[in-house]
């Protein structure tokens, strides 16, 4: 549960506001349905990175992968 900061009860935001961060990957400003104040709302995307070991032999834009050098 996201606590209003405004009201100090659960935050409740439109759908819409959600939808159109993750559509446009911007922030927006919205008016709360808890309280009817306007909150500021801001997607934070991660990635998580590590070593691929799978078949392909090139990236998903077609270019090939470099050959690991086999240590003996």
């Amino acid at each position: 549960m996201t606590t209003c900061p405004h009201c100090g009860d659960e935050l409740k935001i439109p759908n819409r506001a959600y939808f159109n961060c993750d559509q446009y990957g911007t922030s927006a400003t919205v008016t709360t349905e808890c309280c009817g104040h306007a909150v500021h709302i801001q997607p934070i995307r991660s990635y998580r990175i590590e070593a691929y070991t799978g078949r392909n032999t090139e990236d998903d834009w077609g270019v090939p992968f470099k050959k690991k050098k086999v240590v003996a």
